[in-house]
């Protein structure tokens, strides 16, 4: 692998020395050796070097930085100042932040790192009518459903069902074609299965629609909708794509051995513990705070704590969360450093660092609690993402995910949030409980404590390997 390469512009560089921080012991994530601060760079023995923009770390392998083609207007700043109350940052800072385009490697992190000032243009009519949309269009090419070349994944089981229930499982879609594939038009291509029982007969199923358009090279997470054999016995189960009219995919099937009985217990269920809380978004957030703070003092009560929090932006949550290390670790550069920007000289400040959440760079065992508000179910990996950041928790530490949805979305009830961040690259998804126990069983887990309320799973996970003390 390449050595990382920022051609960091030179305002950007001229700006970096006002902004000195004292960093935690960082590490090279791709060669797990330590780096060293010299002037406005970190620098590993190797020769690998990341820049340090504004006081903020950029620790991703192989990314870019260029002199951008389409400037952020003055107008589109002011008013991002406005919509993030954030009077204490000046014009010509966010400037300079936009003065630049940052380039990844990965198209997934390329998406979740354009979207800050989309997501404020969300909720902020200011900035939503002054924004330069063409920093995002959505880009379709290629001839519909020309050579359908799609490929299944799936990060979940199926064992046991009941006779003639209907049930969804999550599945990874991508497009290796060169075409756009559609579940509209005359032939029109969705995700449907095959029954198979022990005497040949074969029952075929329902039909469940893409999410949207897919776009070659993309991929997206779809819930098959599934409805069981009537009468019980032992089946093979075959989920695939389907060409309407034209043919079954059955090469690229995702095939299961299922036990189809009436005795079989509701396995999509869980004894977590719930509530009938239905909060709005922002309070679902201090609810979690809360809950964070309860399990931090249950399961710490002798030491400081180490907190790390992966996607927290420009504002992140462990902002209100007591601890003696704080670390914000997010793909994002412009919105960390508009966040360390806003908060550069306060007391106990948080340490922003721009990097991938399944490349960090830190010391192994170094975090007793990493957590995620809303963030989970936006990587491509999620149980791979559980299993990795197992190696950085301390042996009693704690993976904390919060405000998670719950549930899977389906086409003919999609929010138009939801298809607006899928459309721009986004990889949105929801899990239902079944799926997340199995994730959490997969990376070697087990629930230390959770609350789940209404549309919102908030869970504190540990290795299975260690001495149980309070589960509630």
């Amino acid at each position: 692998m390449l050595a990382s390469h920022w051609g960091l512009a030179p305002a950007v560089t001229n700006v970096a020395r006002n902004y000195q921080i004292n960093l935690p012991q960082l590490i090279c994530p791709v060669t797990q050796k330590t780096l060293t601060r010299k002037g406005d760079w970190l620098l590993s023995d190797e020769g690998r070097k990341y820049p340090v923009i504004q006081g903020v770390p950029g620790i991703v392998d192989g990314v870019q930085v260029n002199l951008t083609a389409q400037p952020v207007s003055s107008a589109t700043l002011t008013e991002l100042i406005d919509a993030l109350g954030a009077c204490g940052i000046k014009l010509e800072d966010l400037q300079q932040v936009f003065a630049n385009d940052f380039f990844f490697k990965e198209a997934w992190m390329q998406k979740e790192a354009d979207q800050f000032i989309h997501r404020v243009a969300a909720s902020h009519e200011g900035v939503r009518s002054s924004l330069n949309e063409k920093r995002s269009a959505t880009i379709v090419f290629g001839p519909l459903n020309a050579e359908v070349k799609l490929s299944l994944s799936t990060q979940f089981r199926i064992e046991q069902v009941r006779p003639a229930d209907i049930i969804s499982i999550n599945i990874r879609v991508r497009n290796h074609g060169n075409g756009v594939v559609t579940s509209g038009g005359e032939n029109p291509i969705a995700l449907s299965y095959l029954w198979h029982d022990k005497k040949g007969e074969v029952i075929e199923g329902l039909r469940t629609p893409l999410l949207m358009d897919l776009n070659a090279s993309k991929e997206l997470t779809v819930p098959v909708v599934i409805q069981t054999p009537s009468e019980s016995g032992q089946y093979q189960l075959q989920i695939c794509p389907i060409h309407e009219g034209i043919r079954w995919f059955i090469e690229d099937a995702i095939v299961f051995m299922v036990d189809v009985h009436s005795s079989t217990p509701d396995w999509r269920q869980t004894e977590w513990r719930r509530t009938s809380n239905h909060f709005t978004y922002a309070d679902d957030h201090i609810e979690a705070i809360r809950v964070l703070e309860e399990w931090r003092d249950t399961f710490m009560q002798v030491r400081p704590v180490r907190l790390v929090e992966l996607g927290g932006n420009a504002n992140p949550m462990i902002e209100k969360i007591k601890a003696s290390v704080r670390i914000n670790i997010d793909v994002d550069p412009y919105g960390m450093i508009i966040g360390h920007t806003l908060r550069k000289g306060k007391q106990g400040d948080i340490v922003y660092i721009v990097a991938d959440g399944m490349n960090l760079p830190l010391e192994r065992g170094s975090a007793d609690i990493i957590c995620m508000f809303a963030t989970f179910h936006h990587f491509p990996d999620p149980t791979g993402l559980l299993k990795y950041l197992a190696q950085f928790v301390a042996p009693d530490g704690l993976i904390a995910l919060l405000c998670e949805p719950i549930g899977h979305v389906h086409r003919d009830s999609l929010p138009t949030e939801f298809l607006n961040e899928i459309e721009k690259g986004v990889n949105e998804q929801s899990f239902e409980f079944w799926e997340y126990a199995q994730m959490f069983e997969a990376a070697g887990l087990e629930v230390a404590a959770c609350q789940i309320d209404v549309g919102s799973l908030k869970v504190a996970l540990r290795p299975l390997d260690r001495d149980a003390t309070t589960t509630f």
